[in-house]
């Protein structure tokens, strides 16, 4: 629920910066190198077979996602109480940076799986606080348009991130293309190993990010408060959004729902590029390369994803994004199975389904979030915003902690199977049906959500700020020790 009535839409601009920024973090580590990076280590310096390490990785980011469940939810308590969230976003994010940049320093898997965990952490909780940000910039006829717009811009960045990896492939031609599978020629690190590539990456994110440190948020009213104090705020807090969500029937129920859709949007973000090279053929530069028009439908298609969320809501919308993703898997599917892995990027019916899987799971990916923040905001109390935005990501973090270990292990139990046929990519075929039933059960879920009307959001904004947006921690402590709340 907002807390503005009016939205600054040079304001709005800078802030979604941030989206610009984390989406080359998204687009370099997440979604094109780190899982292939830790497929060619584990091959070349362990001995381990392509689907072992591909376990093994699936596995340790699983147990990983631990650290976001038990953090992240703290610091969005934390933000609440403190009623300021861009110095968080800021804070966080430099250790992403810097912990990125460290990923060349030994090829070695637990050298590099605790370097991503520590960035990883670090992506998401800035993201749920960037999240948390939008009901105290955008009013509320523009929340979803502010979402849409922010997640639309974002994906911008997805193109100079594809041509900064394309640049890395030709100054490290000589070592030769990444290439993690052995059925395609040797094993072969490539652009992956070397320093400039992360650094080069860190700093481009950063450059990204320097607009949204000029974003003005509305905060409430400044007050001492010690580091001690807080934290036990923080924690009371926390135990009391555990204690009354159950109690919040639609916000439970769409966090239980979404805890699959955003299954099928973090596997894919994972694991789509890696599709397309072992799955379907194509060559790391090939693969990159045909990205690009799916970047520019995405950038086109996203915003009016945010603006529908507001017309016809976000529940209705929730059902288009699912549909992309049905659409988009079932081509993937009978690509990858039939493909023979020797599809080429011209007109033939199975790359016609190749890039039909690109274009509804890459647009899916993007929309997921900008649906799941528009109704985390519709459903949520202005006092509560951050909470509830740290608990839907505990559900995803757990979700994508689940789907990863299913997903190595399909891999390890269907890939020799398959490579005995001489057809190991089919395997990539049973990990995504597994997905669409998923995104099904999901999709079921939600649609026992009912959002709260206009006339309800509304008096809870205007009782927010007449308690001088003070959360229900502090107006407990207040009642309990007789005070009565600044207004």
């Amino acid at each position: 629920m907002s807390i503005v009535n009016k939205t600054n839409k040079k304001n709005i601009f800078l802030f979604s910066f941030f989206d610009v920024a984390n989406t080359v973090y998204s687009q370099i580590i997440q979604s094109t190198i780190i899982l292939r990076y830790i497929q060619i280590i584990g091959q070349k310096e362990y001995g381990m077979a392509y689907d072992e390490a591909t376990l093994f990785f699936t596995t340790v980011q699983a147990l990983s996602q631990i650290f976001v469940i038990a953090l992240i939810p703290l610091f969005g308590a934390m933000m609440d109480r403190m009623g300021k969230r861009k110095p968080w976003v800021i804070s966080i994010t430099a250790l992403t940076l810097v912990t990125t940049s460290l990923f060349w320093i030994k090829k070695d898997l637990v050298v590099v799986m605790t370097l991503f965990i520590l960035a990883n952490l670090s992506y998401w909780a800035a993201l749920s606080a960037y999240d948390a940000m939008i009901p105290t910039l955008a009013a509320e006829k523009d929340i979803g348009k502010t979402s849409g717009f922010a997640m639309g811009l974002g994906w911008v960045s997805i193109i100079p991130a594809i041509g900064l990896l394309l640049l890395m492939n030709f100054i490290y031609s000589p070592l030769g293309e990444p290439n993690a599978d052995p059925t395609a020629g040797p094993v072969n690190y490539g652009y992956y190993g070397e320093w400039l590539t992360y650094v080069a990456c860190a700093v481009m994110f950063l450059l990204f990010m320097i607009p949204f440190f000029f974003t003005k948020e509305k905060t409430r009213p400044k007050e001492k408060m010690t580091f001690g104090n807080l934290m036990k705020d923080s924690f009371g807090q926390l135990y009391r959004t555990f204690r009354d969500i159950r109690q919040h029937k639609n916000m439970f129920l769409f966090i239980i729902g979404f805890f699959f859709i955003v299954d099928v949007a973090n596997t894919a973000n994972l694991i789509i590029l890696n599709i397309l090279r072992d799955g379907i053929g194509f060559p790391e530069s090939q693969s990159l390369i045909l990205e690009l028009p799916v970047v520019v439908l995405a950038i086109i298609i996203i915003p009016i994803i945010g603006w529908l969320g507001d017309k016809i809501g976000p529940k209705i919308t929730a059902y288009i994004v699912g549909a992309l993703y049905l659409v988009g898997m079932t081509c993937g599917v009978f690509a990858i199975w039939y493909g023979e892995k020797s599809i080429v990027p011209e007109f033939s019916l199975m790359f016609v389904l190749t890039f039909i899987m690109m274009v509804s799971v890459g647009v899916g990916i993007g929309a997921t979030w900008v649906v799941q923040r528009v109704m985390i905001l519709k459903l949520a109390p202005p006092d509560k915003v951050g909470e509830y935005v740290g608990f839907s990501y505990i559900t995803g973090r757990l979700n994508a902690s689940v789907a990863f270990l299913i997903w190595g292990g399909l891999i390890a139990l269907f890939y020799d199977h398959f490579a005995a046929q001489g057809k190991p990519w089919r395997t990539f075929s049973v990990a995504l049906v597994f997905l669409v039933v998923l995104l099904i059960i999901g999709l079921i879920i939600i649609y026992f959500v009912k959002l709260p009307s206009d006339e309800t959001r509304k008096k809870w904004a205007e009782d927010y700020l007449e308690k001088g947006m003070k959360t229900q921690t502090e107006l407990e402590q207040a009642e309990h020790s007789g005070e009565v709340p600044n207004s």
